[in-house]
């Protein structure tokens, strides 16, 4: 066998052995009060996201818009509690329609991770 197709098996082997690894490491959204999608009764009166992994509050993000995509002033989240997975925010007033929560976080091993879902209130 060529060098060159050793090198190539070489690599798939190195991948398929530490990618796994790579990225279970790696923070991961596990639930969100309110829930992606959901239709609450009521107006929250914070968002919660809970994280597999330590995030960074210091480092990390949620932002709310609303239907015009005008984005409603927020303070920096924190930690629910001394829970470190947890990060909460308080929210205003809102009135009833569909919002979007966008979140940036800094998980404990450095990594950036970003995403957004959308909740509505009847």
């Amino acid at each position: 066998m060529s060098t060159r197709v050793m090198n190539k098996v070489l690599v798939v082997i190195v991948l398929l052995f530490f990618w796994p690894t790579y990225l279970a490491a790696h923070a991961k959204l596990v639930s969100s009060v309110p829930a992606a999608d959901e239709f609450v009764e009521a107006e929250p009166k914070s968002i919660l996201l809970t994280f597999n992994k330590p995030v960074e509050s210091t480092f990390s993000s949620i932002r709310i818009f609303d239907l015009d995509n005008e984005a409603i002033k927020l303070d920096k989240p924190a930690h629910k509690g001394s829970d470190n997975k947890t990060l909460e925010v308080t929210l205003p007033e809102l009135t009833s329609g569909k919002y979007k929560v966008s979140w940036r976080i800094v998980a404990g091993d450095g990594h950036k991770m970003k995403n957004e879902f959308f909740f509505s209130i009847k």
